[in-house]
């Protein structure tokens, strides 16, 4: 069950423009040294990159494989977007623990639209999950 004491004000938190994994490079490299962790609906691939200061990019992915009609698939990234969103401290905290730099691909895995709050639950289970294996 969701800890509800884990998701913060959400107005501040924003996904800046900065924080969008949006290089090609970025994304092909990701995908090549990738670390899964699987979700019932939701995966989630990161990678740790040493040239970038404390901070974390992430991007939203929905296979057109999975989902073959557009507006599912832009509902299902909203979805994801609103989710991970009062995630961010967390993430940063990673980082900062670490001292690098976090990139993150949430990849849509499920065949059928998900309520948000399904996606929620899925993203924070990942999201624990990947702070408790790097401790």
């Amino acid at each position: 069950m969701l800890n509800e004491s884990f998701f913060f004000n959400t107005i501040e938190l924003a996904i800046r423009r900065t924080h969008i994994l949006k290089s090609k490079k970025d994304i092909d490299e990701l995908f090549i040294h990738k670390k899964r962790i699987h979700g019932q609906h939701v995966s989630i691939v990161y990678q740790y990159v040493t040239n970038r200061v404390y901070s974390f990019k992430v991007g939203f992915s929905v296979p057109k494989r999975s989902i073959r009609f557009a507006h599912q698939r832009n509902l299902l990234k909203r979805r994801l977007r609103e989710s991970f969103r009062p995630l961010i401290p967390n993430i940063e905290k990673i980082a900062k623990e670490k001292g690098l730099s976090v990139h993150l691909m949430l990849v849509y895995s499920g065949k059928t639209v998900q309520t948000s709050a399904k996606i929620k639950e899925d993203i924070y289970n990942a999201v624990m999950k990947l702070v408790h294996c790097n401790k």
